[in-house]
Formats: structure tokens, C-alpha cells, sequence
């Protein structure tokens, strides 16, 4: 190959490179992009799981949402006397 051809030749590729590194600058971006966007849902995503678990925990001895209307109804098992206490002496 002639030396004028292998220079047109380079010239041509490195013309080439340069169009291609716009491209893949923005592939590079567009991938990191799509990673950070993946780990922020994950991250979202977990933090529900896990908050959701922790209410699990914490709620699984707790009685029924629908039987807290009828809970101390019933007045034979629940009522007590109350004593109220006052400070100091009490007055004669």
C-alpha cells in the first residue's frame, strides 16, 4: 500500500474515533444513568421490605383492628376500683 493511501487511511480512522468517542461518552453516561437509577429503586424497594417486616414484628401480638370496638366491654372482667392520692396530709 502506497504511504499517501496508509495516510488517508489513518486520517479516515482517526476521523472515525473521534465520531465515536461523542457516542461513546454517551453510552458510558447513559449506562451509569441506568445504573444509579437500578440501585436508588433497589434502594427504595428495600427500605419498604424492611419497614414493612419491622411493622410485622412489632404488630403480630397486637389484637385485630376489628375487635378493639368490643375490648373492655365487658365491665365484670375490666373494672377496678381506682384510688386517687393526694399530695402531703390530708385535711381533718
Amino acid at each position: 500500500m502506497p504511504k499517501t493511501t496508509q495516510v488517508i487511511h489513518w486520517r479516515a480512522r482517526r476521523q472515525r474515533r473521534r465520531q465515536r468517542s461523542g457516542q461513546a461518552v454517551l453510552k458510558i453516561a447513559g449506562l451509569l444513568l441506568l445504573v444509579g437509577l437500578l440501585v436508588g429503586l433497589f434502594g427504595v424497594v428495600g427500605s419498604v421490605g424492611a419497614a414493612t417486616a419491622v411493622y410485622a414484628y412489632f404488630t403480630q401480638d397486637l389484637p385485630d383492628f376489628t375487635q378493639l370496638e368490643t375490648l373492655g366491654q365487658n365491665e365484670s372482667d375490666t373494672f377496678e376500683t381506682s384510688k386517687i392520692y393526694a399530695w402531703g396530709d390530708p385535711k381533718p
